[in-house]
């Protein structure tokens, strides 16, 4: 009486599981055929018609500033790397000469660049310092020393103690270069 009744859905339970069964172990052995440095996993790569190899679709560049330690993306690199193996790409940008590729958990190659200085919204700040005896302007942020820019006629012993303070302490930053000139104006009354 059982098996009269529910022998339908019995036989669908049983077919859908050997079905599932076997769809899963011939997308195993597919991916087993291509050898794990040669692709990437994820959705990313598309495989390749001639070879099966997986190919790179997904990719960007980025630079990474040594002084300042920011990564800024490069929007428009000018170079195509669609189609692509990972291993070539790691061939074109090897790691001697600056650079590294790495691949995201979803996929996605990224290229980043080692580029020594600060990064273009960090190079355009200043802060004070001081240069011997003098006031010195120093490029970058607050903490950040991205070399002298220039030394000024302004005695750091001639301003008041608490500029002095900040000035020795290199917490003095500008984001301008219009409010790094409005400061250094008003430190002129305090010149002898």
């Amino acid at each position: 009486m059982f098996w009269s009744r529910y022998r339908h859905i019995l036989i669908t339970l049983v077919l859908a599981s050997a079905f599932s069964g076997i769809l899963a172990f011939l997308v195993s052995s597919e991916w087993q055929q291509i050898p794990a440095n040669r692709y990437l996993t994820g959705e990313v790569g598309s495989a390749n018609r001639e070879t099966g190899e997986r190919v790179v679709q997904y990719y960007r560049f980025q630079n990474r500033y040594s002084l300042c330690g920011h990564t800024v993306p490069v929007e428009n690199p000018g170079v195509d790397l669609e189609g692509l193996r990972l291993e070539d790409i790691r061939k074109r940008y090897p790691g001697e000469a600056g650079w590294v590729v790495d691949t995201s958990p979803g996929g996605e190659v990224t290229i980043t660049r080692k580029v020594d200085g600060l990064c273009p919204e960090d190079a355009g700040q200043r802060h004070l310092g001081v240069l011997g005896e003098y006031v010195a302007v120093y490029v970058g942020p607050v903490g950040i020393n991205g070399g002298l820019d220039r030394v000024t006629p302004i005695k750091v012993s001639d301003l008041p103690k608490e500029w002095q303070k900040l000035i020795r302490g290199g917490g003095l930053g500008f984001t301008s270069e219009a409010e790094l000139l409005e400061a250094l104006d008003s430190f002129d009354e305090y010149q002898e």
